[in-house]
């Protein structure tokens, strides 16, 4: 057989394995809902939860000698919660509970904490525990936390296949490590061979494949990609197939772009392609542009998206012409303001694109079309002005908020000295003095979102941004315009920026207003409560956990009652991760100081999970956002509350601009 027909035989073959006429999400995971509430009857377990809301952490504490052990386990996660670092020196006693559930949560409180000084402590516990369970959240723990000394002891440990929760752990064990330095050819050569293992089951398979997806360097030699290419091609869980092709990364060579090309010319899956794509990113621009350029015309955003940002992080300045031709074409708004960007920072002409944009950008009436457009111009910091002004007169607070991130990145330019040069020999601009009073400007405007973004490139010591300003009393009047909790992010960014430069010091001390949680009404809630979403590009159900976060899943039903998420829009879209909505401001930053603390526990993020975001410290805004992948972290703040239960399909077609119509219980 001659080289070109087997060439043609493996495409064909590959084409068939990712062939996909209808897309399966959820793969391999159901949450346990029941009707029955935990709270409805239960005054005590009230009482904890109220006091996490209002941070009585020496209250929380006294629980953790309570005699029943449903209280002792919710004490633990409330005060990992609020972050108190205090009572972690609590934990290692608790590994010795009677009770397997309080056992676990304080395994993985340790875990959360990273406290590397109880290490041997959890392989202690590790060794005498009975309960595989919570030998699974040990070995998890001790890839958060560990050092070489767990990794050794994790590699070397005998676990056989049967053995599916040690299998588990030992496998996100793995991923843990890798994700924070630590691999060695031991664990490496044990992930192949539980990934070629045929009597090892998918899901378990999959756990360990989140080993090769790490940033670290992992060594791989010709067996390791030879077994990749072999699973590649029979694999079916959508993630592990991912992970897998994700883990290419580490074995550059030509099979391994023939591979890829292959996978992103075949009818696969997106997210599939997504990883191929990623992937791609560690060749040479000019032997991969070809099929990169094939996905910008796939008319799938994500794809979109993620081809358009290759472009930008590996192309040239031959293909801008091609950039500009192929954004005609494209259908995600997100997309195509990528290649703008990517066309405007490689043009020797820029003039025309930027005319372009602008063309763009005063014609649509979209308004995150508008912000993504503003966005795109910080590709050329000739166009400050034009920025500056746009930022500072808009009444849409997604178009301010995408302005001054362009602008901070403009002042961050590679040829930011290059265009001051210009400026000041043709026009006199000083721009280097004008970016400092446009990030002033922001500074005083009163507004979270620009104050955020103004203190953290003044942070920057080397601009030297208080050169020209003899007071700096206007950064304390910054802070008093800030509202707390809503705020939170702004005023810690900006307290930094106080400390360094300000007349005063700024001291992270503020009052948060206490909260009183309605039980009769969270006691009404069902443990299986549906919420329908109706969104332009379809329907989709979730069922919240109130039991899991019964203030958080309380607020999100008053909201949703008060229509208050009524005609809000998709503010963010991370291709292949995540979707993001919630906002009334519409573009992620809060509207209203109602804020809660987060309520987290040992859930993991996986496909369909809802989650409120995260603001800072302990506490979390009313914007939310729906995982359309599976995420394995070392530490999640994201309150998980509840899951799609029904219509995914539909959720992964979502992007930036999509709006919600309304939510309704069910």
């Amino acid at each position: 057989m001659n080289k070109f027909v087997l060439k043609i035989l493996v495409f064909v073959i590959v084409s068939l394995l990712f062939s996909c006429t209808e897309e399966t999400y959820n793969e391999g995971y159901v949450h346990n809902f029941t009707k029955e509430n935990n709270f409805e009857n239960d005054k005590t377990a009230q009482t904890i939860v109220q006091f996490q809301q209002n941070s009585y952490i020496d209250n929380l504490t006294k629980f953790l000698n309570n005699e029943n052990p449903v209280y002792i386990k919710q004490a633990i996660y409330s005060l990992l919660s609020l972050k108190d670092t205090a009572f972690v020196i609590l934990l290692p006693a608790l590994l010795k509970n009677k009770d397997a559930d309080v056992r676990k949560a304080s395994a993985y409180s340790i875990g959360y904490f990273a406290y590397s000084k109880y290490e041997q402590k959890l392989i202690d516990a590790y060794q005498i525990e009975s309960d595989a369970e919570v030998k699974q959240i040990i070995l998890e723990a001790l890839g958060k936390c560990g050092t070489e000394k767990s990794m050794a002891y994790i590699a070397s440990l005998n676990i056989q296949s049967s053995q599916y929760n040690l299998m588990i752990g030992q496998g996100r064990a793995f991923y843990f490590l890798a994700k924070r330095g630590f691999v060695s050819q031991q664990m490496t050569d044990l992930v192949f061979d539980i990934i070629s293992n045929p009597d090892i089951m998918e899901e378990i398979k999959l756990e360990f494949s989140y080993f090769l997806t790490a940033d670290k360097k992992i060594s791989l030699n010709t067996n390791h990609f030879q077994i990749l290419k072999a699973e590649i091609q029979t694999r079916q869980n959508t993630y592990l197939l991912c992970n897998l092709i994700i883990g290419l990364k580490h074995y550059r060579s030509q099979e391994t772009l023939s591979l890829l090309k292959n996978i992103l010319n075949a009818d696969a899956d997106y997210r599939i392609k997504l990883s191929a794509l990623k992937t791609l990113e560690i060749f040479e621009y000019n032997v991969s542009k070809d099929v990169v350029f094939k996905v910008l015309q796939s008319k799938i955003p994500a794809l979109e998206i993620a081809a358009a940002g290759f472009v930008l992080k590996k192309g040239n300045s031959t293909d801008v012409h091609k950039y500009l031709s192929l954004s005609d074409g494209i259908k995600s708004i997100q997309a195509r303001s990528i290649l703008y960007k990517a066309a405007l920072y490689y043009a020797s002409s820029k003039k025309p694109i930027t005319q372009k944009i602008i063309s763009g950008y005063e014609v649509t009436n979209n308004i995150y079309e508008k912000a993504l457009l503003l966005y795109s111009l910080s590709a050329d910091p000739f166009m400050y002005k034009y920025v500056k002004d746009e930022t500072f007169s808009t009444q849409y607070k997604i178009v301010s908020t995408m302005g001054i991130r362009a602008l901070t990145e403009m002042r961050l330019h590679k040829d930011f000295a290059t265009v001051s040069w210009y400026l000041a020999e043709n026009t006199g601009d000083d721009i280097y003095l004008d970016f400092k009073l446009i990030f002033k400007e922001a500074m005083t405007s009163g507004d979270n979102a620009m104050i955020y973004y103004a203190s953290k490139i003044m942070n920057i010591e080397s601009l030297n941004f208080f050169d020209e300003f003899t007071n700096t009393y206007f950064l304390n009047q910054a802070l008093s315009a800030l509202v707390i909790p809503r705020d939170l992010a702004a005023y810690k960014e900006l307290c930094k920026t106080i400390n360094k430069f300000g007349s005063q010091n700024c001291t992270e001390n503020y009052d948060v207003k206490q909260v009183e949680l309605d039980w009769d009404y969270i006691s009404s809630i069902p443990g299986n409560q549906r919420v329908l979403i109706e969104t332009n590009k379809g329907n989709f159900e979730i069922t919240v956990d109130v039991n899991s976060a019964p203030a958080t899943v309380a607020k999100f039903m008053e909201l949703v009652n008060q229509k208050y998420y009524n005609q809000t829009y998709f503010y963010d879209y991370l291709p292949g991760e995540a979707v993001f909505n919630g906002a009334k401001r519409g573009d992620g930053w809060l509207y209203t100081n109602d804020v809660l603390v987060s309520e987290l526990s040992n859930n993991k993020i996986v496909e369909g999970a809802v989650c409120f975001n995260p603001l800072a410290d302990h506490y979390q805004s009313f914007s939310w956002f729906i995982s359309t992948t599976q995420m394995p972290s070392v530490n999640s703040s994201a309150t998980i509350f509840g899951y799609v239960t029904s219509g995914m399909e539909i959720v992964h077609k979502l992007e930036i601009g999509d709006v919600i119509y309304s939510i309704k219980t069910l």
